[in-house]
């Protein structure tokens, strides 16, 4: 998982949405990559945001891949509108294979990133690379590339290929999911409606301003009339308003990437039942050529055929659990505890600016209407 960073940091970006093509046509997005200095812009639509994931997906079994938002609107964001929810979950997404140490070095990832020219070019190339098998990706490239999985016991996994360890903690991440998913409509509700509310009092003090011009057109004025002029009031309401919404984004922001990442890690766990699965299925055939051992050259095969499978399952759904375990499960809660401090100190401080700025303005306004006349 990656690193958690300050929350404010961006160094990719997901913006300018523009339809390509008409009716029947695609939105794409422009991707901006920022590192040491250095600024790389590419365009990228959804399909070939999904085409990545498909990549890391194929390429690194077992790892927690994060979600992406659906082609439809978020379901937890239903105030709001579309495409800038999706192109936040399209920047988280990308964010956190940034700061994966082993997911950001996929030859993919790294052409998304930067490829200028004709990307579907260098899509096919990719694809057309020869597959490995997911076995030999677990059994082989894991055992060496990852270091983690050195100091990892396989304490919990029993004869039938269940772990309790794992049940456990795939039961608590369904509930974390659900939570995150009632906090994530909250935030984007308040988010929302302080926009709204801002918007709105940014509309009054116009009008209100706006009836200087209309004085001075009047022959006549009603009894007890107070002229306002608001300008300056206004100009500073412009700069309060600012940053409030955005420090409402920066928490929804991070616990968003909580979100997508949690729900790559119960796919990675979905991924573990499927080996395990398949570890039941070869040694439930092996303990039918055990009772009864077959005769024939086939069946012979066959049953030599079925105790390589075996080991090799065997094998992979013991790195498999290392990794969850030992790597992806401590690596996820570290994040999250970085993640939560990060974002709760930098709200605490852009709160108490915006309180700072807020009295400024209402003892501003308040002196401005003493002073009409």
């Amino acid at each position: 998982m990656m690193e958690a960073q300050p929350t404010h940091q961006q160094p990719i970006t997901v913006g300018d949405a523009k339809k390509n093509g008409g009716f029947r046509g695609y939105v794409d997005y422009a991707v901006t990559l920022r590192l040491k200095g250095q600024e790389i812009v590419v365009r990228r639509r959804y399909s070939q945001f999904l085409w990545l994931r498909a990549c890391l997906k194929k390429n690194w079994p077992g790892f927690p891949i994060p979600s992406l938002p659906p082609k439809t609107r978020l379901s937890f964001s239903v105030t709001t509108r579309f495409l800038p929810d999706r192109q936040m979950g399209l920047e988280r997404f990308l964010t956190i294979i940034l700061y994966d140490k082993y997911l950001s070095k996929s030859k993919a990832f790294k052409m998304f990133l930067t490829e200028k020219g004709i990307f579907e070019t260098k899509r096919k190339e990719i694809d057309d690379e020869k597959d490995i098998d997911e076995l030999d990706i677990v059994n082989k490239r894991y055992s060496s590339d990852v270091k983690e999985l050195v100091t990892f016991s396989n304490a919990g996994t029993d004869a039938s290929g269940d772990n309790t360890i794992i049940d456990n903690f795939s039961s608590y991440l369904a509930g974390y999911v659900k939570d995150l998913e009632k906090f994530l409509s909250y935030g984007v509700d308040a988010k929302t409606k302080l926009s709204e509310s801002l918007k709105a009092m940014e509309a009054l003090l116009k009008s209100m301003d706006e009836l200087t011009g209309t004085e001075k057109n009047e022959k006549s004025l009603p009894n007890g009339h107070i002229r306002f002029d608001l300008s300056v009031s206004a100009i500073n309401w412009t700069k309060l308003t600012k940053s409030r919404p955005d420090s409402y984004e920066r928490v929804v922001r991070g616990f968003y990437e909580d979100y997508i990442y949690v729900q790559g890690m119960v796919e990675a766990i979905e991924y573990r039942k499927s080996m395990a699965y398949q570890y039941k299925k070869c040694n439930k055939l092996n303990e039918k050529y055990t009772a009864k051992p077959p005769k024939e050259g086939t069946g012979i095969r066959k049953q030599q055929e079925n105790r390589d499978r075996l080991r090799l399952v065997t094998t992979a759904l013991a790195v498999i659990d290392k990794l969850i375990i030992s790597y992806h499960a401590p690596q996820m809660f570290k994040n999250i505890q970085i993640r939560f401090e990060t974002s709760m100190a930098q709200f605490a401080k852009d709160q108490a600016l915006n309180n700072e700025e807020s009295l400024r303005f209402w003892t501003g306004l308040k002196n401005e209407l003493l002073m009409a006349k």
